[in-house]
């Protein structure tokens, strides 16, 4: 089920989400603590919070709010998005809506959701490590499209020495656990693809 946790959200924006917005409203959890928020759909926080928890919160789609001056510190740090001063329940709702319809892709027969490290496939769930589940959200976001080595290093903030033969190990692993896990799936509908030189690759549908 999708949810969304806010932190420290404005009281005014709650009531005037609740009354305008009923349908979405059902969707948020409201809490000023920094907890339980690990199998959210979408993390909306203050972007000093933001700034702070990044590498905790990831991969974890987050939408940080506040001035426009933390706004390209904050999409360098891994936000998904931003809500500026001074923004509004209808602007959040489009934020949000991308966002989640940007996690939940069809192909025929086919519903594929990836939430905090697991991946469901109609409904079927593979567990994920931290890292895995990055890897196939920044993937998931390109799908078709080639992912260079270089934005999987500052994506998942990793040293840049010898960054090419970790990936290549997770990489391994994660495509060995889907093929197990998935067979009716990976890799002869979905692939993931290694395009040398160059990245990586979600490719669908094969053949």
């Amino acid at each position: 089920m999708k949810s969304i946790f806010c932190i420290n959200f404005p009281i005014e924006l709650i009531t005037h989400l609740k009354l305008e917005y009923p349908d979405y409203y059902q969707l948020f959890h409201f809490q000023n603590k920094f907890t339980d928020y690990q199998h959210c759909s979408v993390l909306i926080l203050p972007v000093e919070q933001f700034i702070t928890f990044h590498k905790q919160i990831s991969p974890i789609p987050a939408i940080p709010y506040g001035s426009k001056e933390f706004l390209k510190d904050a999409f360098l740090l891994g936000a998904e998005d931003y809500l500026k001063d001074s923004w509004d329940c209808g602007e959040l709702i489009i934020r949000v809506d991308k966002i989640l319809n940007l996690k939940q892709l069809c192909i025929p027969g086919y519903n594929i959701e990836i939430n905090f490290k697991v991946m469901k496939v109609n409904g079927k769930a593979v567990s994920l490590t931290k890292r895995e589940t990055q890897i196939m959200y920044l993937l998931y976001k390109n799908f078709n499209s080639i992912v260079e080595y270089e934005s999987f290093r500052k994506y998942l903030d990793m040293e840049s020495q010898h960054y090419e033969q970790s990936l290549y190990v997770t990489f391994s692993m994660l495509k060995k656990k889907l093929n197990n896990y998935l067979p009716e799936l990976f890799p002869d509908k979905i692939a993931i693809r290694n395009i040398s030189s160059m990245g990586y690759q979600l490719k669908f549908p094969c053949g």
